[in-house]
């Protein structure tokens, strides 16, 4: 009989033992999995917080830009009315002021156009209307659009197309147009006055690039990676309101569209190389 009590007795505390083992392993794996899903659900969030937090950006730098011209049309617009009141007739002031709210409201045209195509790019309801195009001839008639305006701006533009024959490429040719157009303007802007600006195309396995590249004071390293994001200015110190910080950002939306990549380098001894890489078939 007393070995019988023994022998529950130590079953029972086996028994404690175990149940209070699987306890604290359980509890241990409640924990570690609670754990791994908090983890795994902020990592999950992490996109969706981002992109919030970019459109409440842009839409906050949107409204401040659209704000300022509006402002400054209406307040020209105002001041001529009151020239022309004065004087009985349109008086140089109020021709300046007229002058004024048109180049204000051109500003906000292009402003507008950037922004329908980033919220269209952004709602995925934007297409484009591919079909072949021949870049070389595209680069040929860039040349000769821009070649005059870089002559008034101080640079010389120069073309180089390859010997070999130029593969046609899918592409929407407004909007590669305007890709490129952006490319220049970037470049006539920022390059040192009196320094050459080339466009390169190139012919490579899968790919035709085209380069724009000037000779200015380049894109430091750090803002190379944020330089095609939206409102982004290479130089923060810039005032001139004829720049928004949206015009990379619109070409490598366009190049998104055509498939291809956009990516900027140094130019040896000083500069910024955009380099815009079309896939084709040969």
């Amino acid at each position: 009989f007393l070995l019988l009590l023994q022998s529950d007795a130590a079953t029972a505390h086996r028994l404690r033992r175990l149940v209070l083992t699987y306890g604290i392993v359980w509890a241990a794996a409640v924990a570690a999995l609670g754990g791994i899903s908090w983890w795994l659900v902020g990592r999950a969030l992490q996109p969706t917080r981002k992109a919030l937090q970019q459109q409440n950006e842009f839409i906050a730098a949107a409204s401040h830009e659209l704000r300022s011209p509006l402002t400054v049309i209406k307040t020209s617009l105002e001041a001529a009315q009151n020239s022309g009141t004065e004087s009985g007739a349109e008086s140089a002031p109020g021709r300046r002021f007229i002058a004024i709210a048109q180049s204000e409201t051109e500003r906000m045209r292009r402003l507008t156009e950037d922004l329908l195509l980033l919220a269209g790019q952004d709602a995925n309801v934007w297409h484009s209307d591919l079909a072949p195009l021949e870049l070389d001839t595209l680069c040929i008639e860039l040349y000769e659009a821009y070649r005059l305006p870089a002559q008034q701006r101080g640079h010389t533009l120069s073309l180089q197309l390859p010997e070999q024959r130029f593969p046609t490429v899918q592409g929407d040719k407004q909007r590669v147009n305007q890709l490129f157009s952006i490319l220049l303007h970037n470049a006539m802007e920022y390059a040192t006055p009196g320094t050459p600006i080339e466009i390169v195309a190139a012919v490579k396995a899968a790919v035709v690039t085209v380069a724009i590249t000037d000779h200015g004071k380049g894109i430091p390293d750090e803002n190379k990676a944020a330089v095609f994001e939206r409102f982004m200015r290479g130089d923060k110190s810039r005032t001139d309101k004829a720049h928004f910080g949206l015009g990379l950002s619109v070409a490598k939306e366009i190049a998104g569209m055509h498939h291809a990549k956009i990516a900027v380098a140094d130019t040896p001894g000083g500069g910024a190389c955009f380099v815009v890489a079309f896939p084709h078939k040969g």
